[in-house]
């Protein structure tokens, strides 16, 4: 959903690739946003509703873009040999937290919008996925997997929030969930999975 509740984007193939499009919330008014020979995805809005972030393909790996919700040209935020996903912008719309590989695993990075040097927030020895900023822009809910040294059976994955400067612990806020994202207030997270919870 745009800030305002008006417009939703999302990925959806044009007959060639996947792009980025937007709609009204009640239906209508599709618009393309994006129009490439790759596939973009993920799209998440800025606070102000100006602009998309969303995963695009560079011709070596997915890196994190922007574009204005009116399309044109886009930014590239990230810029290295591995894949970048799932897109959030901070409520400041000064930043945007997203899954990145450090070389051994997955881990949630900040970095601004902008560009430049990227923030590692969680450093553990599993994947970590899935960002999601709370309203306030002090923490951030993801999906933690099991360490390395553990199986993955497809369920056992769990959201964690942490706080956006990193260094600290992270708290389970419910097993089995994936795909955490904040209610406005940041009283509640919603979620795919089975068991109900409220933030730690």
């Amino acid at each position: 959903y745009s800030p305002t509740g008006n417009h939703i984007a999302y990925s959806g193939h044009d007959g060639n690739d996947s792009e980025i499009y937007t709609t009204n919330a009640s239906g209508g008014g599709v618009f393309k946003v994006t129009d490439n020979d790759s596939n973009d995805f993920s799209p998440s809005y800025s606070p102000d509703g100006n602009n998309l972030a969303y995963v695009g393909f560079d011709g070596n790996d997915l890196e994190i873009y922007t574009i204005s919700v009116r399309g044109g040209e886009t930014f590239k935020v990230t810029d290295n040999d591995t894949d970048d996903l799932y897109p959030s912008y901070s409520p400041s719309g000064q930043t945007i937290a997203y899954e990145g590989y450090d070389g051994n695993d997955l881990e949630i990075y900040t970095i601004n919008v902008r560009g430049g040097e990227t923030f590692k927030v969680t450093d553990n020895d599993s994947n970590d996925s899935q960002p999601d900023y709370a309203p306030d822009g002090k923490t951030i809910a993801y999906v933690g997997y099991p360490p390395s040294s553990q199986e993955y059976d497809g369920t056992n994955e769990a959201i964690y929030t942490i706080g956006a400067s990193g260094g600290g612990n992270s708290s389970k806020v419910v097993d089995n969930a994936s795909e955490p994202s904040y209610s406005p207030s940041g009283k509640k997270i919603a979620y795919l999975g089975d068991t109900p919870a409220n933030p730690a």
